[in-house]
């Protein structure tokens, strides 16, 4: 998780004692936020008490530091940050930035929940650390090069078993439970693996459970932590469930052996898991390719950057807002659209595979 709050400062300020009124509100940080830093580039991170991290840009890192040091109001804040260049309304726009996120609070009142959109909505159920940290050992399979080899003989193993095995909507019952229940092994293995690598490269899977991706339920494992460290275990991390399902799906496939409707159950898990695998990996959904593009680059907020650099060019209206790069141009316009091809794919593919 990541935000940036754009904080407008005044070109010269001058710090003053100003008097402080009866009543003015009183802000602080949630009990359990602690700051730390990125490993690698140094980059301010808050971490709240049930384990969500946001990269915070310097500015609000320095009012963070501030508000930990104890609850303050809007004058008094103003007052120890007038000599960074902050005045009264930078110090309000970064307090509604921190609140609305569930990082600080007004005291006397009740935290304000941070809002979640339609598309994330998360439902966590299960601790997954003490099971990635047993699972160690993994990790070195699903990390570096010998991840990228196992995982490249993974799909190439896939593809000619999805080749030789038989496929056809004449296939014997049972043939669909056999695919979505080897479809649902590797999707567990698919979340864990993220915890394993971030746990064996010194970061705390935080927790397991359900979420709503686009109107559809899907498992998640909180690997937010991996923000705190370098670049290289940030991708790693991200690009860890695809590994795991490039090379479990290859050994899921021998069950094709036992006959009966096995072989056909296979067949389709095997489409689906390629198809599912290549949609994660593109860079345009909010998924792990996307996580893992936004890490090698250190810009958390591309995709929401990109988006808005987007809209901004398609709303424009008469001089518009000025120039913007068109290579964010083109990604923003791509993250739009993507969502809906690959649903289309989707769909398409297991229709013709079922078909055929």
């Amino acid at each position: 998780m990541s935000f940036h709050a754009a904080v407008r400062k005044p070109a010269v300020m001058t710090p003053t004692a100003l008097p402080q009124p009866l009543g003015r509100p009183t802000f602080c940080l949630l009990p359990g936020v602690r700051l730390a830093r990125n490993l690698e580039s140094g980059t301010p991170v808050a971490v709240t008490a049930d384990g969500r991290s946001f990269t915070l840009g310097m500015d609000l890192a320095d009012l963070c530091r501030e508000l930990a040091a104890g609850p303050a109001t809007v004058d008094e804040l103003v007052c120890r940050l007038a000599g960074r260049g902050w005045d009264d309304a930078a110090v309000r726009q970064g307090i509604v930035a921190l609140v609305s996120r569930g990082l600080g609070q007004r005291v006397g009142r009740a935290p304000v929940r941070p809002k979640r959109r339609w598309s994330a909505l998360t439902l966590g159920f299960f601790d997954p650390e003490p099971v990635c940290r047993r699972l160690g050992w993994w990790a070195r399979a699903l990390r570096g090069g010998w991840g990228l080899g196992l995982s490249l003989v993974g799909v190439a193993g896939q593809i000619t078993l999805l080749v030789l095995l038989p496929a056809s909507a004449d296939g014997p019952y049972g043939a669909g439970l056999v695919a979505l229940a080897l479809l649902a092994v590797v999707i567990v293995l698919h979340e864990l693996a993220h915890g394993v690598v971030l746990a064996a490269a010194g970061g705390h899977p935080r927790r397991m459970g359900l979420m709503v991706v686009y109107f559809l339920p899907a498992l998640f494992c909180d690997v937010s932590d991996a923000i705190r460290l370098p670049r290289q275990a940030q991708v790693e991390t991200a690009l860890a469930g695809l590994a795991a399902q490039c090379q479990v799906g290859l050994l899921l496939a021998p069950v094709a052996w036992l006959g009966g409707p096995a072989p056909w159950g296979v067949s389709v898990f095997l489409s689906l898991n390629l198809v599912t695998a290549t949609a994660n990996l593109l860079p345009f959904l909010p998924l792990d390719g996307y996580i893992a593009v936004a890490a090698f680059l250190g810009r958390p907020d591309l995709r929401s950057r990109a988006v808005g650099a987007w809209r901004s060019v398609l709303h424009r209206r008469g001089g518009g807002t000025g120039p913007r790069p068109w290579l964010l141009v083109v990604f923003g316009a791509l993250c739009q659209g993507a969502p809906v091809v690959v649903a289309v794919v989707v769909v398409v593919t297991l229709a013709v595979r079922l078909a055929f």
